[in-house]
């Protein structure tokens, strides 16, 4: 009875620590997995403290073995914010090394917030694009300070955060702080890769500022698809878009202005406006007409259709695009490009669904195989082997032993703590307007 509640105990005690990771000495930045060193951790609980001094903002960054206990990381953010700090104002990033996903919790009580969905999305970017989890850290708190800094924040005895945003709005701000032309998370990416320096942004720097869709889901400016195509797939794009909350788009061109296809698509995506809800959750299809070899079909992917199509669903959609598009068959092309979409971001059925399929299919299996076997009246089982052969037929005139199986110890290669997934499906990149897209592109 005593081992047993030794054991409960022990259990629980390890529980906690995966759930709320223990910090040591207060460290902002939580590494129970042991991926820093001691002076990484030291280094980094300075720029931590940097930022708390002059901003008044706590921030954190968390490397957690898992949150199997939360809903969510941002719970699991939360938690860690009612743990560890008594701010106010507060940025925690956490990133959840089982399940390689990534999320902030923000704390701001004030309208005009600082970490917005763009400024938070280049945080991560810089986060990701690291080379090492130290690296990852550093250009995370870089970025927190870059953002305060640009919004105007100080932190002094007389004047709170909160009233120094207010003074901001109100046109007290320091303008010299950053060019107009200039945008938080474009700072925010300057100051991960060590220039922080303002003035060498170039003038001609557009400024991107998060719009509502004008256009319609479907934009024929190649004029391939005829009125009655175009309508008919205006009404599939619109109920796909109902239907799993994800906007889906196609857009015809017959010139990239100067740029690659994939910068087209994104930048289309991005300064139109398109996209579901705050997180502008979407895919686009943008497709090239011209003479053969010079037509291509691209996809870009933001926010959960970034997240449930990857690599081989885009190579898988872009292919049937192509086989249908350069015989001129655009109706079917883009039928595929929405089915083969449809399929990869519908949900997947619950368990509980996937275990009654299962049982029906078991039971309707030993039905079948019951009523086979009843029909064998002909058929007896033998107790040896020998009432299966005839006497007289069998003759063993010699035997040996035939050696068949070999078996290989294997020492697996350790996991290198340099590398980080990010929280999508597939690869990505960064488009001009600072946002993080996954995609493809194929010619034809």
């Amino acid at each position: 009875m005593k081992k047993i509640i030794t054991t409960l105990i022990v259990a629980v005690f390890a529980l906690s620590f995966m759930l709320i990771p223990a910090s040591a000495d207060d460290f902002n930045t939580l590494d129970p997995t042991g991926l820093l060193t001691e002076d990484e951790m030291l280094a980094l609980e300075q720029l931590a403290v940097d930022i708390e001094e002059q901003y008044g903002y706590f921030a954190m960054i968390c490397f957690a073995e898992n949150t199997d206990g939360y809903e969510t990381i941002l719970d699991f953010g939360h938690d860690l914010y009612n743990s560890f700090s008594d701010k106010d104002y507060a940025v925690i990033f956490v990133d959840d090394l089982s399940q390689s996903l990534c999320d902030f919790f923000v704390s701001e009580n004030y309208e005009e917030c600082v970490f917005t969905y763009d400024v938070t999305n280049a945080i991560f970017n810089a986060y990701n694009e690291a080379e090492t989890y130290y690296l990852g850290a550093v250009a995370f708190y870089n970025g927190v300070a870059s953002a305060l800094e640009n919004a105007g924040i100080a932190a002094s005895e007389e004047t709170t955060a909160a009233e120094e945003i207010t003074e901001s709005v109100a046109g007290t701000q320091d303008t010299t702080a950053v060019p107009e032309e200039t945008t938080a998370a474009e700072e925010i990416t300057e100051s991960a890769a060590g220039t922080q320096d303002t003035t060498a942004v170039p003038e001609e720097t557009t400024k991107y500022v998060n719009v509502d869709r004008v256009l319609p889901l479907v934009v024929d400016n190649a004029d391939i698809l005829t009125d009655e195509e175009e309508a008919y797939f205006l009404e599939r794009c619109q109920t796909f878009t109902d239907e799993y909350k994800c906007e889906i788009a196609i857009v015809t061109i017959t010139d990239l202005e100067g740029k690659t296809a994939q910068e087209y698509a994104d930048d289309f995506y991005d300064y139109n406006g398109y996209g579901y809800g705050e997180n502008k959750d979407g895919l686009l299809c943008l497709y090239l007409d011209g003479e053969e070899g010079q037509r291509n079909a691209t996809l870009t992917t933001n926010g959960t259709a970034q997240m449930n199509i990857g690599d081989d669903e885009i190579e898988d959609i872009l292919l049937a695009i192509a086989g249908s598009a350069k015989f001129g068959e655009f109706k079917d092309a883009f039928d595929w490009y929405i089915d083969l979409s449809e399929e990869a971001v519908k949900p997947v059925p619950p368990l509980f669904w996937l275990l009654i399929c299962l049982a029906v299919g078991m039971v309707i299996g030993l039905i079948i195989t019951n009523s086979m076997a009843s029909k064998n009246y002909s058929v007896h089982k033998k107790e040896t082997a020998a009432d299966y052969v005839r006497e007289g037929t069998l003759m063993i005139t010699g035997r040996n032993d035939v050696f068949r199986n070999t078996r290989v110890n294997v020492t697996p290669k350790p996991k290198s703590n340099s590398g980080k997934s990010s929280d999508s499906n597939g690869s990505t990149h960064t488009s001009s307007s600072g946002r993080s897209h996954g995609g493809g592109s194929i010619s034809f």
